[in-house]
């Protein structure tokens, strides 16, 4: 009887001790998730967070990169991150004869393939038309460089 009365006490100062910490640390704002708990399609998984987070470092210190945002925006059935800038070219003058010194890029995130409930993550610019003169060796072409060697992420270009 003794140790069934010992063995409840441990197992209650336990538990009291669990819900305590489990309680500060929401107060804290420092819940962590179970790894077995898929975020909802609106939650951006952590990977991917680290992910932009690195980028959006990389993007604050590349030269020619002004006016640096990151976003989050809901499109193909998901919500995802976006990093967006505007590149400083060598002017020139477009078809309707502005000049231009800057182009506006937005990359956003995609997901395609599943290993094992997780997604391979990459991001993509589409222009709806040519490129800029001066895209190809100027700062978007560094900055893509640098996201894949500082970040390990893969940044790609579509022209439609």
């Amino acid at each position: 009887m003794r140790v069934l009365a010992v063995t409840v006490g441990v197992l209650v100062a336990v538990v009291a001790a669990w819900v305590l910490i489990a309680t500060f640390s929401a107060s804290r704002g420092h819940v962590d998730k179970p790894s077995a708990v898929v975020p909802a399609e609106t939650d951006i998984p952590i990977a991917l967070q680290r992910r932009v987070d690195c980028m959006y470092e990389v993007l604050t210190t590349t030269p020619g990169i002004r006016e640096p945002r990151q976003g989050r925006v809901t499109s193909s059935g998901w919500s995802h991150p976006f990093l967006e800038y505007s590149a400083t070219i060598n002017p020139y003058v477009d078809h309707s004869g502005a000049t231009i010194r800057a182009y506006t890029m937005r990359f956003e995130a995609q997901r395609n393939g599943r290993n094992h409930d997780e997604y391979w993550y990459w991001f993509l610019h589409s222009f709806g038309g040519p490129p800029p003169p001066g895209l190809d060796g100027g700062p978007t072409e560094l900055l893509m460089r640098n996201w894949k060697g500082h970040c390990h992420v893969d940044a790609e270009i579509e022209i439609n």
